[in-house]
């Protein structure tokens, strides 16, 4: 729309100088004029369609294969053998010991100091009490008294009830066994 206008804008001046220069009783080049039309563009819609598509999936699938296989483990195995070893004997003696012992001596001596000795006076004070007063009173209330009626109500429980019956069993429990074992130590003995 914008060239469309430039250009008509430049014919006019062109003709406007052919009038100017030419001294002829029409102008040269023909009138211009300017209209309005309505002109239909197209444009390029995008949609959006959905459609159903074959397509391989491949999916890992497990499969559990049974194999030997030689491992070594660690078996503890017991030994007897033959240690020697050196202990301390506790050994008691008497010895004469001396300690400073600190020791408490009591003395008498005189001391003097002041005490307070209460006075007790009689003092007449007066005093304003409130004495209460008793009057008769009716007052109506409403009392709500229990009535009592025999009904007959139906209950279900259910009681547990334990009973013994006589099963046996096996278990293995650990027994324990002694043995005499011989040890050699180094015993101190004063001489």
């Amino acid at each position: 729309m914008r060239s469309i206008v430039l250009a008509g804008a430049f014919t006019v001046a062109l003709a406007t100088t052919a009038f100017a220069e030419w001294p002829c009783a029409q102008p040269c080049l023909p009138q211009v004029r300017f209209e309005e039309r309505t002109m239909t563009c197209y444009r390029p819609e995008y949609r959006t369609a959905y459609r159903d598509v074959q397509r391989t999936v491949y999916r890992t699938v497990p499969e559990t294969h049974q194999r030997e296989f030689q491992e070594t483990f660690m078996v503890t195995h017991w030994r007897e053998e033959e240690r020697q070893r050196t202990i301390f004997v506790p050994v008691t003696r008497e010895e004469t010991r001396t300690c400073t012992v600190m020791r408490c001596e009591w003395r008498e001596e005189q001391r003097e100091r002041t005490v307070l000795v209460p006075e007790t006076k009689m003092v007449a004070r007066h005093y304003t009490v409130n004495v209460p007063g008793c009057r008769e009173e009716t007052r109506e209330e409403v009392v709500m008294i229990p009535e009592t009626r025999a009904e007959t109500r139906q209950r279900t429980y259910t009681v547990m009830t334990t009973r013994w019956r006589e099963e046996e069993r096996q278990c293995t429990v650990m027994v324990p066994e002694t043995r005499q074992v011989e040890e050699k130590y180094l015993v101190s003995i004063p001489g």
